[in-house]
């Protein structure tokens, strides 16, 4: 095992450990007895559809891994694809979620796919995740106005922008670059920017563009269910787009403090845009809950597969 490999299984452990320590910490604060109360009250029926909604969202999101991979050609099986996307959820709680370049080493070691072509697959990733994230929160909008989530939708849409420019003028996109590699992990990264631009143009084709912009959008709407289903599970029902507005456009809020897995940004904005219809101690029991479910199920899911295929095939990244 060598030292960047000791790097991300250490990354990975410290934020177990932070989420531990987060939790209890917020569980003390807003009481830990009617937390405890909210769920042994709750309606656990809901865990495994739930469960079933994470796990087929994770199978339409390979599928659009599939289809960007293939763009840049690189074509992988279904089960080698599916695998890989799960590997990447290791360290989708990385900020911005940019841990998940894991998957270009895996590709390298694997297949002798270079990283710089690969790696923009990961950033397209990130950048529709935000579209169809913020496109949910604005349809929300019209049906439940709120003003804080019109501000970070806006907030959102400059971000969204901005990137769109820089994926198609390469001058902004090498300073953009600049800066990523002051990131530590991407310092370690055997980048060919003239490779990895390419697989940008490539990724660039507006007829793919719209059309991963709809799929993604229809996947977060899907994500959306098992959120609102979070809500039913402690006997609260505000409706799927409120649910749905209140955790995304917390969700954009944890993206942009870069803080891993938005941990604390997300909770905390959720627990105040709810306020209006959930006293604190149940907002905090949802949020846990879904966060449970969600990205925390992923992440763990994503880990044991990640570490069966480094000591299955001897990967060393």
């Amino acid at each position: 095992m060598n030292k960047k490999n000791k790097i991300s299984i250490r990354l990975v452990l410290v934020i177990i450990f932070l989420m531990i320590i987060f939790y209890s910490i917020i569980s003390i604060y807003s009481g830990v007895e009617d937390i405890s109360a909210n769920f042994k009250s709750m309606n656990f029926l809901y865990v495994m559809p739930i469960i079933g909604i994470v796990l087929m969202s994770i199978i339409f999101r390979s599928c659009i891994q599939k289809l960007l991979l293939e763009q840049i050609g690189i074509k992988l099986s279904l089960k080698d694809n599916f695998l890989l996307f799960l590997s990447g959820l290791a360290l989708i709680i990385s900020p911005g979620g940019t841990g998940q370049v894991i998957k270009s080493y895996f590709l390298k070691e694997k297949y002798g796919i270079p990283i710089s072509k690969s790696i923009p697959v990961i950033l397209f990733e990130r950048y529709y995740d935000l579209v169809s994230i913020t496109a949910l929160v604005m349809i929300s909008i019209s049906v439940f106005f709120s003003f804080e989530a019109f501000i970070v939708s806006i907030l959102a849409l400059i971000i969204i922008f901005i990137v769109s420019i820089a994926l198609r003028k390469e001058s902004l996109f090498t300073k953009f670059l600049s800066l990523q590699k002051k990131i530590m992990f991407m310092k370690q990264l055997e980048i060919n920017e003239k490779e990895l631009y390419l697989s940008v143009k490539l990724l660039n084709n507006y007829s793919l563009v719209w059309k991963i912009a709809v799929l993604a959008t229809l996947v977060t709407f899907w994500d959306g269910i098992a959120i609102y289903m979070g809500f039913l599970s402690f006997g609260t029902d505000i409706g799927y787009f409120e649910a749905t507005q209140f955790y995304y456009t917390s969700l954009i809020l944890g993206v942009m403090s870069l803080i891993p897995g938005g941990m604390g940004v997300l909770e905390g904005g959720f627990t105040i845009l709810s306020s209006k219809y959930l006293e604190m101690a149940l907002a905090v029991s949802i949020i846990i809950f879904i966060r449970l479910t969600t990205i925390w199920f992923t992440t763990f899911l994503g880990i044991i597969v990640a570490f069966r295929t480094l000591f299955r095939h001897k990967i060393r990244f």
